[in-house]
């Protein structure tokens, strides 16, 4: 008997961000879905997938519907860490607004990837943030 492991769901084609990235011509589009391929976790989900990522008729990704995925944000099975990343994110994105306090509740990384993403979207490439030494 041979034991088969299921394809997993929640595994994104990495292609696809890529291709969408490229697309985007918004730096605050460009900056919000970098943070989310950086992060990882958020996107692999297959429900954000299908909210964020607008298509043309022929499967090929155009966009992101931010406005979608603020909408339908607590029906996208994310864990609270996941979402309050995802609240972020969608206030760097689009016109969201977000309680800054609830930094306080996401793990060192997942601050990381959101202050890196706020200094692009500021157009600002000078400014490090990573460890300190």
């Amino acid at each position: 008997m041979t034991a088969t492991t299921p394809p997993a769901e929640d595994t994104a084609p990495p292609a696809l961000e890529e291709v969408l990235l490229k697309r985007l011509t918004n730096p605050r589009d460009q900056a919000g879905l970098r943070a989310l391929i950086e992060e990882g976790t958020v996107l692999a989900r297959s429900s954000v997938r299908r909210s964020l990522i607008v298509t043309n008729d022929e499967g090929k990704p155009v966009g992101c519907a931010w406005d979608r995925v603020a909408k339908e944000r607590y029906g996208l099975d994310l864990d609270e860490e996941q979402r309050i990343f995802l609240d972020v994110i969608l206030s760097v994105a689009s016109f969201h607004h977000v309680n800054l306090g609830w930094l306080m509740e996401i793990d060192d990384r997942r601050l990381a990837i959101l202050l890196r993403a706020m200094t692009e979207m500021a157009g600002n490439d000078t400014i490090a943030i990573g460890t300190k030494l």
